[in-house]
């Protein structure tokens, strides 16, 4: 267990698929519909760091949200070693995220003009 053998081969269609709504979709959806409210209509307050928040808010850290369902829903050892090992290489390519942050402060700062 302290090797990670025993649970076993990590998936890798579903973390492509979670990688790439996590990383990619979300921001490209969450940026350009926080500055379209920022800007064009006055639902938001004129607070570009709320903004810059909320455009990052769906790309946020999973981990929390994970090993809590994982404790809660019971889950045994195996699945939750699974679940590490998801969380481990989620967070080795998280440097990706830098896309997503450098979008999200241009958009801030375009809003705010």
């Amino acid at each position: 267990m302290k090797n990670g053998e025993e649970s076993g081969a990590l998936p890798w269609k579903p973390m492509s698929i979670i990688t790439i709504v996590r990383f990619f979709l979300w921001p490209a959806l969450s940026i350009p519909i926080i500055w379209a409210l920022a800007s064009k209509t006055n639902l938001l307050s004129d607070d570009p760091m709320l903004w810059f928040a909320l455009m990052l808010m769906p790309v946020g850290p999973p981990a929390l949200k994970l090993t809590a369902l994982a404790d809660v829903s019971g889950a045994d050892d195996k699945e939750q070693m699974s679940i590490a090992k998801f969380l481990t290489l989620s967070y080795i390519i998280s440097p990706i995220l830098a896309v997503a942050v450098v979008g999200a402060v241009t958009a801030a700062q375009d809003a705010a003009k």
